[in-house]
């Protein structure tokens, strides 16, 4: 195993038997990601952990609007549901607006 930088844009951890994830370990997860977004933010952008719980599963449609993958066994329309056995973590990133004063 390669302990060399990598470039990446997902972390994925499945467990073979299901586990119990504490309020400890949540926060202590949540504080590495905030240090990863924090090191890698590019001048003049600004880059954050946006949600953290239970993984949305987005209709076809919600997907498609917000970038993210389209999962074909979602319904096309309608409100989003959550998968309580995924811990989920998403980040957001944009371009920094400087407004006029």
């Amino acid at each position: 195993m390669s302990l060399a930088r990598k470039t990446i844009r997902k972390i994925e951890i499945t467990f073979d038997l299901p586990v119990e994830l504490t309020d400890d370990e949540q926060v202590a997860l949540s504080r590495v990601v905030d240090q990863i977004c924090y090191r890698e933010c590019p001048d003049g952008w600004a880059f954050w952990p946006s949600s953290f719980g239970d993984k949305p599963n987005l209709s076809q449609c919600d997907a498609k609007f917000l970038g993210k993958p389209v999962d074909e066994t979602q319904p096309m329309h309608g409100e989003q549901n959550f998968d309580n056995t995924v811990y989920a973590i998403d980040c957001c990133a944009r371009q920094l607006v400087r407004g006029k004063k």
